[in-house]
């Protein structure tokens, strides 16, 4: 694999900045493995290679607060696809694909105890041209379901959510006793798909977790006490 890229920056003040960059990424052909030998080998699958455009502004928007937003549009020719085809898994080459989206992401220093950050990234990416995408659809006469080869052109890409956003909390304090923190996440994205025509679908996923942590000073000094739960609801 390798990874160029090209940038321009100007600073509007010493603490903002826009931004154009142009990255160029190549991923090795392979060739592939039969499942057994009584089974011809998989037909080799084809280097991948993206170009990468994105604009975007960083800077301190307030005392206190800063902000990120970014455009991006992606390009991708023979992009590698993994698939189930019986006997076994392998990968296929979609001839094209593209992504285009956008992110902002917000940190804010409310009191000098309390920050709150978060962000949210809208990504429409989308399979141009994938003639021959390996795929399970339901049998037409109900025996379970059946591989067939289908044009997925114009699909959502695998394993992209749309939507994606988080929230993260964070307050500490040092009072007499100790040091005290308590932390809160909150992470979401949109439904995935896990085949190129979107008949496998895992729905929207909401993640929450939280630490709550006492490090005491007048006894025990170095210990640091914590409650956490991962996934809460």
């Amino acid at each position: 694999k390798y990874i160029s890229n090209a940038s321009i920056r100007y600073a509007i003040n010493p603490t903002t900045n826009v931004y154009f960059s142009f990255s160029k990424g190549f991923k090795s052909g392979l060739e592939q493995a039969p499942p057994n030998i009584f089974v011809a080998s998989p037909p080799p699958v084809k280097p991948e290679s993206l170009n990468a455009y994105e604009i975007g502004y960083k800077g301190r928007v307030a005392p206190g607060v800063s902000l990120e937003v970014s455009a991006f549009h992606y390009d991708w020719k023979n992009i590698q696809v993994g698939s189930y085809i019986p006997p076994s898994g392998e990968f296929q080459n979609a001839a094209k694909a593209r992504s285009n989206g956008g992110e902002i992401d917000l940190n804010w220093r409310v009191t000098p105890d309390f920050t709150a950050s978060g962000g949210f990234t809208y990504l429409d990416g989308k399979y141009v041209s994938f003639k021959k995408a390996g795929v399970y659809l339901t049998d037409p006469e109900g025996f379970g379901n059946d591989f067939d080869e289908v044009d997925a052109s114009g699909h959502q890409l695998q394993r992209l959510a749309k939507y994606q956003a988080n929230l993260n909390l964070n307050y500490t304090h040092d009072f007499s006793s100790g040091h005290l923190g308590a932390y809160v996440s909150i992470a979401y994205q949109s439904k995935t798909t896990f085949d190129p025509i979107g008949n496998i679908v895992q729905g929207p996923v909401t993640t929450v977790n939280a630490e709550l942590s006492f490090a005491p000073i007048n006894f025990m000094q170095g210990a640091r006490f914590v409650l956490w739960g991962k996934n809460l609801t």
